[in-house]
């Protein structure tokens, strides 16, 4: 039989596996973002998370509960925690990692645009001259090999 365990213990176990709950969320949407999209990534991403959260509630729940094993509130209270994460607080971390992706990708393209576009503009100028320099040159073979050579005649 399971021990009673007090109520101001449960509670401080429901709060523990909120927050086991939320860091599974957070590893699960690093783990979705760094998987890519595709139906079959999604699915190992899923079943991989499913594992790892089934054995870290256990890890959890015999390691550090008062009751020393693994009861129904603690696993509604992660599921909780999750579902609060990726439902209600997944949106505030889209728009951090976004304004982090924008800070982190500012250098890049400001070296694209103030280094490389002007670099790309030259050669496409030296190219066209090199290009007009080559036709000219052609012309002129051309030229030489039409000429007709006169033909002097001495009549003395």
């Amino acid at each position: 039989m399971a021990p009673l365990v007090a109520p101001w213990l449960r509670a401080i176990d429901l709060v523990s596996a909120a927050g086991v709950g939320v860091g599974l969320a957070i590893l699960y949407t690093a783990l979705r973002f760094a998987a890519g999209k595709g139906k079959i990534r999604l699915f190992f991403c899923d079943f991989f998370t499913l594992v790892f959260a089934a054995i870290v509630l256990m890890s959890y729940a015999l390691s550090f509960s008062y009751t020393g094993q693994l009861r129904w509130y603690m696993t509604a209270a992660a599921g909780a925690g999750a579902a609060g994460w990726l439902y209600v607080a997944r949106g505030v971390q889209d728009r951090i990692l976004q304004a982090v992706f924008f800070w982190l990708q500012l250098p890049v393209r400001l070296f694209i645009r103030l280094i490389l576009l002007p670099v790309r503009l030259l050669r496409n100028i030296l190219v066209k001259k090199v290009e007009k320099m080559r036709a000219k040159a052609q012309k002129n073979r051309a030229r030489a090999l039409r000429r007709k050579q006169k033909v002097l005649y001495n009549f003395k």
